[in-house]
């Protein structure tokens, strides 16, 4: 039996309206606050590789501790600044457009679009309840086109999503600065700004092909590529050279190590399969009274020659020598 403890609080105060939990739905920064707790947690964070960028980022611990102080500047919890905040070669933040808007509606900003098709989306933003239009953001397809960013798979199969995006990271840094701290998409600042979707030449520098051509060998290891050629590729500052493909050197060579990787966990399962050997046959199952011996029970003998009456009641065969019998026949 457990003992009630007086909390101090009501049950009135308990009660939140549900307008006031969908507002509050994003939250706030939540920690670590100090500077030994930020350290220990983004050095947890790249030691599990948390983080969905290249694995030159994933253990990196500056680029994690990054995040949580950009989450404490914008006031929300460190696992949805780890979800949705990036930061490139030059520590320049980038936030998805989801946050953005998340960050717009705890503001109490709304918007809802006048345009909305494949070609152009134009957003008209508005405070919480009011009618007054603040501000007008436009993106066409147009202005993807002249990006070089309008062929990528994204912008291919859904369009208008992909513009209401850009028109409201536009909104963001041209009327809410303050909200999002000028943030831009991650799209936007990716590669110092380098397109890696664009290639500006069919051939590759020397030293890049050089890289590619160690990191796709047939007997590298993951631990190589990470450790020695991705280690090679920060320090020379070329991850954001363009490889063909709408990538880059970092996303080639993340691809690179996650074949390794999973070459070298093949190859551990069939070694493994290899010293436990070829399957072993099942065992032969006990001999069970069948349906037609309880038939022929009343005669008294089996086809074989054997007492069916025993055959019915214990499943074995009457005689030793019966060629029928797969175990030997039990003491009555």
């Amino acid at each position: 039996m457990t003992t009630p403890v007086d909390t101090g609080i009501t049950v009135r105060e308990l009660y939140v309206p549900p307008d006031t939990i969908r507002r509050r739905t994003l939250g706030g920064f939540t920690g670590p606050y100090t500077t030994a707790d930020r350290v220990l947690e983004a050095t947890w964070l790249a030691s599990t590789r948390a983080h969905r960028d290249s694995p030159s980022f994933q253990r990196w611990v500056g680029y994690h501790l990054g995040i949580i102080h950009r989450a404490e500047a914008l006031d929300v919890p460190a696992g949805v600044a780890l979800d949705h905040i990036y930061v490139n070669e030059d520590n320049r933040a980038g936030l998805t457009a989801m946050l953005m808007g998340a960050l717009l509606l705890r503001a109490g900003i709304v918007w809802k679009p006048l345009v909305y098709s494949d070609a152009k989306v134009r957003l008209k933003f508005m405070r919480r309840g009011g009618r007054k239009t603040i501000a007008v953001s436009e993106w066409t397809m147009t202005m993807a086109v002249r990006a070089r960013i309008a062929h990528r798979w994204a912008w291919q199969q859904y369009p208008e999503r992909c513009l209401a995006s850009r028109a409201l990271s536009v909104a963001c840094r041209d009327n809410f600065g303050d909200i999002v701290l000028y943030g831009h998409t991650w799209d936007e600042i990716r590669n110092n700004e380098v397109d890696a979707d664009h290639d500006e030449t069919a051939e590759l520098p020397p030293r890049v092909a050089v890289l590619l051509d160690q990191a796709n060998g047939p007997d590298v290891t993951a631990d190589h590529i990470r450790r020695v050629i991705m280690a090679a590729v920060k320090k020379e500052k070329l991850g954001a050279t363009p490889v063909g493909g709408g990538r880059d050197l970092d996303q080639a060579l993340h691809e690179a190590w996650l074949a390794a990787a999973n070459r070298e966990a093949t190859a551990q399962i069939d070694a493994a399969l290899a010293d436990v050997g070829p399957a072993r046959p099942l065992p032969d199952a006990p001999a069970v009274p069948q349906p037609e011996d309880a038939e022929h029970a009343a005669a008294g003998e089996m086809h074989c020659g054997c007492d069916a009456t025993v055959h019915a009641r214990t499943g074995q065969h009457s005689r030793p020598d019966c060629p029928a019998s797969t175990l030997p026949m039990l003491t009555l």
